[in-house]
């Protein structure tokens, strides 16, 4: 698996272009960036690697799969963040910079144009609107000691959403 996309996911990077990882597969399967949790990779993965699937989505499913399986999660001390789109622990701003990457993917493409600073204000943007737009926030997470209410994940999780709702 190859191209600008893969790669830049594969070492860490924030993606530019989605589109690229299909070209060197040969598929026009056409630009897809998704920012999703456990329960959308299991729904995804059962019907995509199924037999019945379309070969060409199942292999792209498989491919996807085994390198979720190859992966090696980052360690989190309580407190620290998950910051879908940035790796490390960054100063608090980046929670928001994160928030905005997760909401502009899900309608545009990274072009590589978009600093930090405009994800951060489209991620407080978002947060700040009557009503509110904050299915963004559900993937910026902070590790917490105690169990949270019910949201997207639980656990010993609390959603940037939980934080500013409270």
């Amino acid at each position: 698996m190859g191209g600008v996309f893969c790669s830049q996911v594969s070492s860490g990077s924030r993606p530019k272009n989605p589109a690229d990882c299909g070209d060197d597969l040969g598929w026009d399967f056409g630009e897809r960036a998704a920012t999703a949790g456990e329960a959308e990779w299991q729904a995804f993965f059962a019907l995509r690697c199924h037999p019945a699937a379309d070969p060409k989505i199942q292999r792209i499913a498989e491919m996807i799969r085994d390198g979720i399986l190859a992966s090696r999660p980052h360690k989190l001390h309580w407190g620290d963040w998950h910051m879908p789109y940035y790796v490390g622990q960054l100063p608090y701003e980046s929670v928001w910079a994160s928030a905005g990457a997760c909401a502009r993917v899900s309608y545009a493409c990274f072009d590589g144009r978009q600093s930090d600073t405009e994800n951060a204000a489209l991620g407080r943007r978002l947060a700040s609107e009557k009503p509110a737009h904050a299915s963004p926030l559900e993937h910026v997470l902070r590790a917490s000691h105690r169990k949270t209410q019910p949201g997207p994940v639980g656990g010993c999780w609390q959603s940037l959403r939980q934080i500013e709702e409270a």
